[in-house]
């Protein structure tokens, strides 16, 4: 196995059990920040405030351990195929 197989493997192994954990709405969130919305457009498609997406983002950066959208994209990034699952 290659260093980077070993990376994907461990990292997988964190995405995973995080993504089963997931509750809807932060299903619905997460797939507005894979399609690359905004809070304001992920709020008007599932008719929520922004800043209850504000919060569900919040919540979705602690389940992943990223500091950021991008950290959390990244985070993500090995797994752009997962966005089917949600």
């Amino acid at each position: 196995m290659t260093t980077s197989n070993v990376a994907v493997n461990l990292q997988s192994k964190r995405v995973l059990p995080a993504l089963s954990g997931l509750t809807n709405r932060e299903k619905d969130v997460l797939s507005g920040i894979l399609d690359g919305l905004s809070n304001k457009e992920i709020a008007r498609e599932h008719g929520i405030t922004e800043r209850t997406v504000k919060e569900y983002v919040g919540t979705l950066l602690h389940k992943f351990e990223a500091k950021d959208r991008i950290s959390l994209l990244l985070r993500l990034g090995e797994f752009s195929h997962l966005k089917d699952a949600l």
